[in-house]
């Protein structure tokens, strides 16, 4: 048997059972939570539990490294986990209507996605790393709260499929208020603060809830150079810039960032 409907989700020894599975459709169900023992589907490619109650995904699901799609949407999912970056095959993500309100950098380790679905969540901004997904065609963000969109997509906007409707995004007129120039004094240096935060990051440091509240309040805004994907904090060059994605004719708002702001050709 290679696909079921409407399985029962809440029996543990069923799922073990199935493990040459590859096609398990449950969606418009009433599950609230999977089981550990999804981890037993080891066959599985495509996985559909949309319009369920499900709260949060087990990080069991995410060692299925065969699953090629996984349609998770219309369920009140806070976030997606960073484990995701462990489904190296995932073709296709789909997380509509949810309550997401922010995307794991992780997702950028995904390296075969080529269509991801976000529309009608609560996402007020995209990870830089989403500039990594070399396949990615389609990318739908209808519905959320964006104002811009990171700088890295346009690396791929000869090919990229974008659809950003009912979204409040920047006019021209307001790009003045994202420009950034940390650099008061000439060749002015990031501060140990700034070097302490990039450090942990770069080196994933986990429980940062242990540091001092000030690196903390660093790490919680930190995000990554346009050019060079090195983390940055506070100091940083940034601007916003308009960038045609071709295969929509469609002016869009991305902002650039750079770690040295003291090259105006580049991050070095």
């Amino acid at each position: 048997m290679s696909s079921i409907l409407d399985y029962d989700l809440c029996s543990s020894d069923h799922i073990s059972s199935l493990v040459q599975l590859t096609e398990f459709y449950a969606s418009n169900n009433m599950i609230k939570c999977l089981p550990s023992s999804i981890n037993k589907l080891v066959s599985l490619h495509s996985f559909d539990i949309s319009h369920n109650n499900i709260e949060a995904l087990c990080k069991e699901l995410f060692s299925l490294i065969q699953i090629e799609v996984l349609n998770v949407s219309s369920n009140p999912l806070k976030e997606i986990p960073c484990h995701v970056k462990h489904l190296m095959k995932l073709n296709s993500l789909d997380v509509s209507s949810c309550h997401l309100r922010h995307l794991p950098s992780a997702l950028g380790e995904c390296s075969n996605l080529s269509t991801l679905l976000l529309n009608n969540n609560s996402i007020s901004k995209l990870p830089s790393q989403l500039g990594q997904l070399v396949h990615i065609s389609r990318l739908d963000v209808d519905g959320n709260k964006l104002q811009y969109l990171p700088y890295t997509l346009s690396f791929l906007s000869e090919k990229l499929m974008i659809s950003v409707k009912d979204n409040p995004l920047l006019s021209e007129t307001d790009y003045s208020k994202y420009t950034k120039n940390p650099l008061p004094v000439p060749y002015m240096l990031p501060s140990l603060k700034e070097l302490t935060a990039r450090y942990i990051i770069k080196m994933n440091i986990p429980n940062i809830d242990t540091l001092p509240v000030v690196l903390q309040e660093m790490l919680q805004k930190s995000s990554s150079c346009s050019e060079c994907g090195r983390p940055v904090c506070e100091f940083y060059r940034g601007e916003m810039v308009t960038v045609n994605f071709s295969m929509r004719g469609d002016w869009l708002p991305l902002y650039k960032q750079l770690c040295s702001p003291h090259r105006p050709q580049g991050c070095g």
